[in-house]
């Protein structure tokens, strides 16, 4: 092999461990893990494989008047479960929980990045069916840490 032949293929076979050393240190989510953030506003499961979010329940961020007490939550919503992405980022939407057996009032989205060290961060979202009145819709941000199995 030449010179400069074997110089390319040094260079070409760092770049590909660097490559898939990437993508395998941007998805940390630990399988089997529970995570949840303070308050537990956001928890959720990771499956035994790695390769869901599963149980997701959010509090619903609304918006309203100070006068009738700021932000806050109104339904929850749980049962949700979405796919992680290779790069550890998952999107989820799930029903609002409904009241006296009215039908729920709309979804929140809760999109996440996990990160190193048990950590995970990301947003939920609510949409609203209708109108609520004077509280609206809004996005809150969180930060979830994670508990092994038997903690």
């Amino acid at each position: 092999m030449s010179g400069r032949l074997l110089h390319r293929a040094v260079v070409l076979t760092a770049f590909v461990t660097l490559l898939t050393a990437g993508v395998a240190l941007a998805a940390d989510q630990e399988n089997g893990w529970t995570y949840s953030s303070p308050g537990e506003s956001v928890y959720f499961k990771v499956s035994t494989t790695g390769k869901k979010v599963i149980d997701v329940y959010a509090s619903t961020p609304v918006k309203c008047p100070s006068s009738v007490g700021g932000v806050g939550g109104i339904a929850s919503a749980s049962g949700g479960s979405a796919t992680i992405s290779r790069h550890g980022t998952f999107k989820v939407t799930i029903k609002q929980a409904s009241f006296r057996g009215h039908k729920s009032a709309g979804t929140d989205t809760v999109t996440g990045t996990f990160l190193e060290h048990g950590q995970e961060k990301g947003k939920v979202t609510s949409h609203f069916n209708s109108n609520t009145g004077i509280c609206k819709a809004t996005t809150r941000s969180y930060t979830a840490t994670g508990t092994p199995p038997g903690s």
